[in-house]
This record gives structure tokens, sequence and C-alpha cells, in this order.
């Protein structure tokens, strides 16, 4: 993942939201990010932290979700799922010293 100079935290891969009828949906700003460097607990306790601020060698905890889909509708016998992680939500966990802008 990189920072794209608009605030927003991107991935290198598909990122296309649809809707529940299967429609591609306009993007929208990736915005929960949590400051947990002082404690990891419920996300309305925690504070936002902007995710232009996040640098490479800090600790992260990656909330997602793991979906599964077919690989092909028309196979009958044996089945391919491809898999994709669905990101929710980034806690920042230590701020590493060491710390690089992206």
């Amino acid at each position: 993942m990189t920072n794209n100079g608009w605030n927003n935290i991107i991935a290198s891969r598909y990122q296309t939201a649809f809707d529940n009828k299967g429609q591609p949906q306009n993007a929208v700003p990736f915005i929960a990010v949590y400051d947990a460097r002082n404690a990891f607990t419920v996300k309305n306790d925690m504070d936002a932290y902007p995710s232009r601020r996040l640098k490479m060698n800090n600790v992260v905890l990656m909330e997602t979700f793991i979906k599964r889909y077919k690989w092909e509708k028309s196979v009958k016998h044996w089945q391919s799922w491809n898999v994709i992680l669905e990101l929710q939500e980034v806690s920042l966990i230590h701020t590493a010293a060491n710390a690089l802008n992206i």
C-alpha cells in the first residue's frame, strides 16, 4: 500500500466497490485509521489517525474481511475459489524510530 498524495490509503490491486446489484460504485477515501499507541480498545475510544501520517516501518494492525468467490461459475465438479482481503480498519500500534515517508 502507498500514499497517493491525496491522503488516502490505496492498494496496488483492484479497488472497485460494488453495490448489492453488482454495479461498480465511485471510490471513497479510506478513513478508518485509529491511533492505538496508548491502548488498543473500542474504536469509539480511540482517536482517529490521518492515513497520510502512516509511515513505513510503523507497526499497524489491519482488520480485514476474508471473502471467497467462485473462479468459474460453469464448473460443476471440483470448484476453484479466489480469496480477497477487504480492508476494514487500520490501527497504529507503534511508531518506529526509523519510520520512512512513503
